[in-house]
């Protein structure tokens, strides 16, 4: 099974919801243009749903770190959502949390998307 990739606009978050694996070649190729598509266009405020991934490699971490870091040098910044068994254990063993914020729910993730991103560090920093 090939990956698939839907994308979704809720309020100012594209989500781009994933169905199947993340290996190595195409499907990695296909993160990576789909998000520099976003990010040409401005979309700088984006959640990864793995909630229906079922499998992820290690050239699946790489990629979602390097797409992180493209966010992010886009002033933006990327979020992971959904992730169960071995998808979610494979980012648990990769330490992702420390490079991309990791959360269980799309709920949990789209929070505090909705105030702009200066206000949201200065919350998490506690100014």
């Amino acid at each position: 099974m090939s990956l698939e990739i839907q994308r979704k606009i809720v309020g100012e978050v594209v989500v781009l919801e994933m169905t199947g694996r993340i290996t190595l070649g195409r499907d990695c190729q296909q993160i990576e243009s789909d998000l520099d598509e976003l990010v040409r266009s401005k979309e700088t405020r984006i959640v990864f749903d793995l909630s229906k991934v079922k499998h992820m490699d290690s050239s699946g971490v790489v990629i979602m770190v390097m797409c992180s870091g493209k966010v992010k040098d886009a002033g933006g910044e990327l979020r992971l959502a959904g992730a169960t068994g071995v998808v979610e254990q494979t980012l648990r063993l990769a330490h992702m949390s420390l490079i991309v914020p990791v959360y269980a729910t799309m709920a949990e993730a789209m929070s505090g998307f909705s105030q702009p991103a200066s206000d949201a560090r200065l919350q998490a920093s506690g100014g």
